[in-house]
């Protein structure tokens, strides 16, 4: 959480967008709750849409099929559900795969802005779908990539810490 985080972090966060509210409300920051912070942070009544309960959430224990689903296939209370606790389609989706963004084709990049995230970090079509002809940024950390590059990293869900070698989250942008 962002009290619990160093002033530096706090600068770091803030570089990319973040505020407490932004930073506390991440889907990354919810994995590692327990059911009473859910109910402390407000959002229980958006984990229990999905299907969780207290065994569920804190043991993991039969998860509910929301956990094993595609947005496009959650009723419409789950997707309610999925929003409230911080998740778009795509990231919803993304994390369903494990964070492997790559797994998606062009086409399923939509047309909801996440193609356009793509399309800064400079990947086409057919460096997308076929790994061929990969744009420059694909080899750079992220203190390497322009304001452009870093937009579309952390608009996939990126932040400089995950676009060098880690799982991607990011902070909420409107």
């Amino acid at each position: 959480p962002w009290w619990n985080m160093t002033n530096e972090e706090q600068d770091d966060a803030d570089i990319l967008g973040c505020d407490e509210d932004s930073w506390d409300s991440q889907i990354h920051l919810y994995t590692s709750f327990y059911w009473e912070d859910l109910i402390n942070a407000g959002v229980k009544s958006c984990a229990t849409k999905l299907g969780y309960d207290i065994q569920s959430w804190d043991l993991q224990l039969n998860p509910p099929s929301s956990a094993f689903t595609l947005f496009d296939d959650l009723s419409n209370n789950e997707k309610e559900g999925a929003i409230c606790m911080g998740y778009s389609e795509f990231t919803w989706d993304f994390y369903q795969w494990e964070g492997v963004a790559y797994t998606f084709t062009w086409q399923d990049l939509r047309d909801d802005g996440v193609k356009d995230c793509a399309e800064d970090l400079g990947y086409t079509q057919k460096s997308w779908d076929t790994g061929i002809g990969l744009p420059a940024s694909f080899d750079q950390f992220f203190n390497e990539l322009d304001s452009d590059e870093k937009k579309g990293a952390i608009c996939l869900g990126y932040s400089e810490s995950t676009w060098d070698g880690g799982y991607p989250f990011a902070c909420v942008f409107d």
